[in-house]
């Protein structure tokens, strides 16, 4: 990918404001928490990751252990046996290190739009994050900070733009650690609700917040922009992302609250969108549009492909190397590299009539045989016998990329006579893998394995 340069293709996010629904409601109110930004240690303690972000923000301010420490602490108090961490879990070890700074209880409720006017009052009636359990439940993160139109401990009636979230998975410094999500994203294929030790009554939309009860007031969400047969071309998607930055630009409240931000964007420029499919879901993808600083980049956005919807803004303090990691020259080299340390898919085993590698499993296990996928070296599959006829960019939540500013490359061809064929998958470190399992596959000890 190159950046956009030349007056034809330059883009600064100065630019014209298409004749679009509003990005933003007007006249935007905005908080933001000062939370420190902690990357969970291991795969899955992103509950006690979340929870050292709650309690060393501004209002707190408390002195919190290890993320080790806190995991023992919140797994012995769940309420269910089968999570790494529970909503009870992570109630209690905030409670045990707030004292009377705070108190926190669990809020598990059927409507989603109760859930999301629950995280709006908790962060501006006490100044506190909440964490908010997303992906159907799977992964813990902290929400610290919302855009509405007003002040929602104030008024009877307000709409919500998006949360500012803190996700412990994505690393320090990385695209998606200081980011924005638009409120019908947050609804759609983050804050998508799941089973709690049973859950009487259906699915739950669970977050661990304040004590007070969901307050009786009417919330509103924006309109969102219609979706198109085919997606919309990339000029289009840069259009779109310098309409969002202006509309930033134009409110107050985000001036107050995301001075920080708001720097980075006007010190950067609009470069090329790259398109990303999801391979979870049928006719459904997004633009990645960058935000550079010479050759770096300092920021993105994540707009519906569709439509040109924002779905997500995000910047970084220090312009990191990120548009190179698009060339599909370079991945294709990596790719082939890599190629004989990659297992073979169980669909070419069959095609290509390869006997799987089979071992016993210990005892107290199982006295079942496991069949283990062998890779392109142990059967000698020689590098002329494989040819890559298309790379694609590809992202779904999953162990192999849980951060959509970091996709995978999708790779198809042949390999010996199997043609026009999925040969696997690579991230942007040149790991390569057969197949994407999703996060519910992974799942260790039930729900919330992260």
């Amino acid at each position: 990918m190159r950046a956009v340069k030349g007056k034809k293709r330059f883009l600064s996010w100065k630019w014209i404001l298409p004749a679009t629904v509003a990005i933003l409601a007007l006249g935007c109110w905005a908080k933001n928490i000062t939370t420190p930004y902690y990357t969970q240690t291991t795969s899955y303690y992103c509950g006690a990751a979340s929870a050292q972000m709650i309690l060393n923000s501004e209002k707190l301010g408390i002195y919190v252990p290890s993320q080790a420490t806190l995991y023992n602490y919140i797994h012995p108090h769940n309420q269910c046996s089968n999570w790494y961490t529970d909503p009870k879990g992570l109630k209690d070890v905030l409670n045990n290190y707030a004292g009377t700074k705070a108190h926190f209880v669990v809020s598990a409720l059927a409507n989603q739009n109760d859930g999301v006017k629950k995280l709006a009052y908790t962060i501006d009636r006490y100044g506190v994050p909440p964490a908010s359990l997303i992906y159907g439940c799977m992964h813990w993160v902290v929400v610290r900070g919302v855009i509405t139109d007003v002040q929602p401990t104030t008024a009877s009636s307000y709409t919500i733009n998006g949360f500012f979230v803190n996700d412990p998975w994505y690393g320090a410094t990385s695209l998606g650690e200081n980011k924005y999500i638009d409120i019908a994203h947050w609804k759609s294929d983050y804050f998508t609700g799941c089973g709690w030790c049973g859950s009487p009554g259906g699915d739950k939309f669970i977050s661990v917040v304040d004590p007070d009860p969901v307050p009786k007031v009417m919330v509103r969400f924006p309109a969102v922009m219609a979706r198109r047969a085919v997606v919309i071309s990339p000029r289009m998607a840069q259009a779109q992302a310098a309409a969002v930055m202006k509309q930033f630009e134009k409110q107050k409240g985000f001036h107050q609250q995301f001075g920080e931000a708001l720097s980075v964007m006007r010190t950067s420029r609009i470069g090329d969108p790259v398109l990303v499919n999801r391979s979870d879901k049928v006719r459904n993808a997004y633009y990645i549009v960058p935000f550079l600083k010479g050759s770096l980049t300092s920021g993105a956005i994540l707009l519906d492909a569709y439509s040109g919807q924002l779905q997500e803004a995000t910047y970084v303090k220090q312009p990191l190397e990120y548009t190179n990691k698009f060339q599909v020259k370079n991945a294709t080299q990596i790719f082939r590299q890599k190629l004989p340390q990659l297992e073979i898919r169980p669909e070419l085993d069959k095609m290509l009539k390869i006997a799987p590698v089979r071992k016993m499993l210990p005892t107290a296990v199982t006295k079942k045989a496991d069949t283990r996928l062998q890779t392109f070296r142990e059967l000698n599959i020689k590098p002329s016998e494989v040819t890559i006829s298309k790379m694609e960019l590809v992202w779904q939540p999953s162990e192999e990329s849980q951060n959509p500013y970091y996709p995978l490359w999708k790779v198809t061809g042949s390999v010996r006579s199997a043609k026009n064929q999925t040969i696997g998958f690579m991230d942007f470190k040149g790991k390569v893998v057969p197949e994407i399992k999703g996060i519910a596959r992974v799942e260790m000890k039930g729900g919330g394995v992260r």
